[in-house]
């Protein structure tokens, strides 16, 4: 599609700009307090939108060429007010064509601050086109105000469905919503889009996230300015398009439609190309609406700004369609005008198809082994889906050094779940080394071997003191405890069920020094036990 490009600076007085805003927070607080929008509520903003439009001459001129020649147009809109940028200028009349500049097909709305528009877009990277999703949803966050996680993903999924099956994408999840994983991830890969969803905040004058603890999963609030950091912490290479979806009920927290306004103008100065967010509290199902929509855009190889356009009409078709189900009459949808698209480049197409193929290095840790090789084989597609519910329970009590017993019948990853929950302690503390035993290791003389060749590697003086102790379990606790001088233990029995004595929970004779183990570790509780 050819596009043109035209720049169009807001020239707004001090006056128009203080109506415009008190209009807008009107709004906002009827969309927090779930009161029904009436027509009189949103006609008020508007119209000074649209009187805004009509006294900049540079944008009447822009909307006249549209109307007249019918050639797309991508129009940037720049101002460094950022609460005058955040408005839903899709909502003001064209004074050309009488409709609203959000249902005119052939005009592409953007926006940026002046001072963050650079001049060229960046070299476009090599397809497969590859997508990180991170969704921040604490477990200690009131069940009305965390997000879907697994709906979310689901349609997520489903857009991509025609380019998975033609291998044209990779999606990458990060396992929990903490800033330590999103870096790890940015870090190794290099993502064409980052889909953000989750709370914003915005408190004396400062924006921040609602992210989660990396260990524990509950809530931790981060500043924009960490997020975006951490958003551009690859030197090779800044993800081109970030999507920050507020996914937020109208219950949700009040200044979030700041909050994203903050951090999408952080993204943009820290180098980010381009930015969707939303401009007030979205309800979750159109947020969703509009993401699976514009990725199913992007899916289908069109271009962000038409991708953008696309959703955002295909979000305001379904508002109108919902209201008209719920016999809703008058009032009126706003919705579809929340979606905001900040372009700081002129950035279009995310990849270059015509690019060799790149695939997403595995970002598992693989800390089990067993005589130097991996327990569980991984593959390159391999990826640990789900059991996220599991390990935010989990979480929390291995990090106080409760011993853990993960229960189930084989086939079920109890394996591949204590490789990931190894990995959290560790990504916490690089001091965490496991100590794997399996049915293999069926006496203490066993253990213990595992235990003095790490101290052996470790260079670690023991045998002396060793001598002196009396065989057995004495000589144990001793080794583990000169292990625990040099680093943080974790010890994982794994194959648990094939110790048992046929059907019961009774160990079998041959594996009496395996429980007598597991049982002085459950009792110590100084270290990590799985």
């Amino acid at each position: 599609m050819t596009m043109n490009y035209r720049q169009v600076k807001l020239n707004i007085s001090d006056e128009q700009r203080q109506q415009l805003i008190e209009h807008n927070v009107g709004i906002a607080n009827h969309i927090e307090r779930r009161l029904a929008l009436e027509h009189t509520v949103v006609s008020g903003l508007a119209e000074e939108l649209s009187k805004a439009v009509e006294q900049m001459p540079e944008m009447v001129e822009v909307l006249a060429e549209i109307n007249d020649q019918q050639r797309h147009t991508h129009v940037r809109l720049m101002d460094d007010d950022a609460e005058i940028l955040n408005l839903p200028w899709a909502m003001a009349i064209d004074p050309a064509s009488g409709q609203p500049l959000g249902e005119i097909a052939k005009l592409h709305l953007s926006k940026c601050p002046e001072r963050f528009i650079a001049d060229t877009a960046r070299e476009l990277t090599a397809p497969v086109l590859k997508i990180l999703v991170m969704i921040s949803s604490p477990e200690n966050v009131e069940h009305r105000g965390r997000l879907s996680y697994e709906e979310e993903e689901r349609l997520i999924l489903a857009a991509f469905g025609p380019l998975l099956e033609s291998g044209l994408v990779e999606i990458d999840f990060t396992d929990e919503g903490s800033l330590e994983t999103l870096q790890e991830k940015l870090k190794k890969n290099k993502y064409h889009i980052l889909h953000y969803s989750g709370h914003a905040l915005f408190k004396d004058g400062q924006a921040s996230l609602q992210l989660e603890d990396h260990l524990t999963m509950n809530s931790r609030i981060v500043s924009e300015k960490a997020f975006a950091q951490a958003v551009t912490c690859n030197p090779e290479h800044t993800v081109p398009l970030v999507v920050l979806s507020s996914c937020q009920t109208a219950q949700g927290l009040a200044d979030s439609e700041k909050g994203f306004c903050g951090v999408t103008n952080r993204l943009l100065q820290m180098g980010v190309s381009t930015v969707i967010s939303m401009g007030m509290s979205i309800l979750d199902h159109y947020a969703s609406v509009f993401c699976a929509h514009f990725y199913g855009q992007i899916a289908d190889k069109q271009g962000i700004l038409q991708s953008f356009h696309s959703a955002r009409e295909h979000l305001r078709q379904q508002e109108w369609e919902d209201r008209r189900k719920a016999n809703i009459a008058g009032g009126a949808a706003i919705q579809w005008m929340i979606p905001n698209l900040y372009s700081r480049d002129g950035l279009d197409q995310l990849v270059d198809w015509d690019k060799a193929s790149e695939k997403i290095k595995s970002s598992s840790y693989r800390f089990i082994f067993e005589q130097g090789r991996l327990l569980l084989t991984h593959d390159d597609d391999y990826r640990f889906i789900g059991r996220r519910r599991d390990k935010a329970k989990i979480l929390p009590l291995l990090a106080k050094k409760l011993p853990i017993q993960l229960r189930g019948q084989g086939g079920m990853g109890k394996t591949a779940m204590a490789e990931h929950l190894i990995q959290r302690l560790f990504t916490s503390n690089t001091e965490i080394h496991p100590f794997l035993f399996n049915e293999k290791s069926k006496t203490l003389q066993d253990i213990q071997k595992v235990l003095q060749s790490y101290l052996d590697e470790k260079g670690v003086h023991y045998i002396q003191e060793l001598q002196l102790r009396e065989k057995g379990m004495d000589e144990f606790i001793y080794l583990a405890a000169e292990a625990g001088k040099v680093c943080q233990p974790v010890f994982v029995f794994d194959n648990l069920e094939t110790f048992q004595e046929g059907l019961t929970e009774r160990f079998a004779q041959e594996f009496e020094d395996i429980a007598a183990v597991i049982g002085s570790l459950c009792k110590d509780r100084r270290y990590h036990v799985i």
